[in-house]
């Protein structure tokens, strides 16, 4: 039987995940994109298993991570087509009634009118691009001022043009420093600090990145940038609730890597990160809002 049904694939995403050694999360977004386009609806539960193995599922916590990374990139995969079609179709058009210089103002026009995400994604380009420049600045700025954190943007006395595009948040800077990878991307792990973690607590923050030291080899661990972008979610505690076997139920943290749950009058209780999903089906455990 002849095979009509071919789909087009986020290729460069996905090429980026096995390039950074992720070929276990490339292998789930294929799996959860062919369900997308398929229209069939899986609960996370069903993932954690599915993206797991028989003897340990994945977290909960790393799936609803994962789901959301994958949601993000599938749209902004979209938006791109959607972009370049309507700039091909405008060319097409205008091309034997204008002149080169019409043309190009109504794709200037049209980039205008760019969603929020594809403007990210031209940025974060923009950013790799100069990266190695960047980064070569920050190395030079380190060695210099080991012990000098930058302040925040607007709490700094040094106003000049050529320090202000290299300000970074002083919460940032003490992480920075703390992981000491410096080949990292630096703005590409800012640009994820903001977006996901600027609001958490420092310190659970710092606790995490010690463990990920203490545990990993250094010739293993990850740049910055992805430590921030997936990797910490193992280490980091998630707010959650659960119910104990008095049928009370307690709100505090969740150690996903420690299997380990702190009430916030400092509780512990062990939870076993690979029974999640049976607590949750059981209707004792579940993540805050």
């Amino acid at each position: 039987m002849a095979r009509i049904n071919y789909k087009l694939y986020p290729v460069d995403y996905i090429t980026e995940l096995q390039q950074k050694g992720k070929r276990e999360k490339a292998r789930c977004f294929l799996e959860y994109f062919n369900d997308f386009q398929l229209d069939q609806v899986n609960s996370i539960g069903f993932y954690g298993k599915s993206w797991g193995t028989k003897d340990k599922p994945k977290s909960k916590g790393t799936v609803f991570s994962w789901v959301d990374e994958f949601k993000r990139e599938i749209e902004m995969f979209f938006n791109y087509w959607t972009l370049k079609n309507e700039q091909h179709h405008s060319s097409v058009t205008n091309k034997s009634e204008r002149q080169v210089n019409d043309i190009k103002s109504e794709s200037e026009r049209q980039n205008t009118q760019q969603s929020t995400i594809v403007k990210a994604i031209i940025k974060d380009e923009l950013n790799d691009i100069k990266s190695e420049s960047e980064r070569q600045v920050n190395q030079g700025l380190n060695s210099l001022n080991n012990n000098n954190i930058n302040a925040e943007s607007n709490d700094s006395a040094d106003k000049s043009s050529s320090n202000k595009k290299h300000q970074y948040s002083k919460s940032f800077e003490i992480i920075w420093n703390l992981y000491n990878k410096k080949t990292s991307n630096k703005n590409r792990a800012y640009s994820i600090y903001k977006k996901r973690w600027i609001k958490d607590d420092l310190e659970l923050i710092k606790k995490a990145i010690e463990k990920y030291k203490v545990i990993t080899n250094y010739e293993y661990i990850k740049d910055f940038d992805g430590f921030l972008n997936g990797v910490i979610d193992s280490y980091i505690p998630v707010r959650v609730w659960i119910k104990d076997k008095n049928e009370n139920i307690h709100h505090g943290y969740f150690y996903d890597y420690e299997n380990e749950f702190v009430s916030d009058d400092n509780k512990k209780l062990p939870i076993e990160s690979s029974k999640v999903s049976e607590y949750i089906e059981d209707g004792r455990f579940g993540y805050a809002a």
